[in-house]
């Protein structure tokens, strides 16, 4: 349901930007349109958008129209990479967003309404009463006994994995201190990025829409990575009258 622009210089064929990595899963396809001028007058460049092969193509034509669309920027370490841009008419749909395989998650209203499936990174084992992650591994080889096994997140993974594992030592460090709130600086990140794990979105793409990402979206989004669901269910479990609770 998005369109990005990407500058050209002369005789440059089309690549996609490497920032726009969470937009498309392997295997992904995408459409192309070479344009002498782009949207916030930009000049020649490329007009690109994805499918993932399960779903097609959006009927309309690729391009930009100053009344119809709407577009930010999109920026990596090294500045501005692109644009991304969305029908103005259309509403934000987690649907033609997902990525073919879906990560284990926890329901999230955002809020427009829409409901989206926010990834779990740090997980909480209710038969152990331990964490863990349930994000995906790579394989490492074995020499010894030929076999390969799950070793480390795989690597689109792991900056969320840091940032659930950054929250929780911070959120413990809150607590221990008896601290009604404490200062989280790449929260945005974070909460974004359970997003990122289970949908074609991240930042810029959520930024055309307004009121959809809000705070609360954000404690919710960050709850999830956190799997702090889980764990409230467990809480309330076990101080339910006959499992070793308090009777009320």
């Amino acid at each position: 349901m998005f369109m990005y622009y990407a500058p050209k210089g002369p005789g440059t064929p089309f690549a996609v930007p490497p920032h726009l990595a969470y937009a498309c899963d392997r295997g992904a396809t995408y459409q192309t349109r070479e344009v002498m001028a782009g949207p916030n007058g930009n000049g020649p460049g490329w007009l690109f958008r994805f499918s993932n092969g399960a779903k097609v193509y959006d009927d309309r034509d690729l391009k930009w129209d100053n009344q119809a669309t709407l577009w930010a920027p999109v920026y990596s370490d090294s500045g501005l990479e692109c644009y991304v841009g969305r029908w103005v008419a259309d509403p934000l749909d987690p649907s033609k967003l997902e990525r073919p395989k879906m990560l284990d998650g926890h329901r999230v209203t955002l809020g427009d309404g829409s409901v989206w499936v926010a990834a779990v990174a740090r997980g909480f084992d209710v038969e152990t009463s331990s964490y863990y992650t349930p994000l995906p591994r790579t394989l490492g080889y074995d020499g010894k006994t030929g076999k390969w096994r799950p070793v480390k997140v795989a690597k689109e993974y792991r900056r969320f994995l840091e940032l659930a594992n950054l929250y929780a030592d911070a959120h413990q460090e809150a607590v221990a201190a008896d601290a009604k709130t404490f200062e989280f600086e790449p929260i945005d990140e974070l909460a974004v990025a359970a997003l990122t794990a289970n949908y074609r979105i991240s930042h810029a793409e959520l930024s055309l829409f307004e009121d959809v990402y809000t705070v609360t979206a954000r404690d919710a989004l960050v709850h999830c990575a956190l799997d702090f669901p889980t764990i409230r269910r467990w809480v309330e479990k076990k101080t339910e009258p006959g499992d070793g609770g308090p009777a009320t």
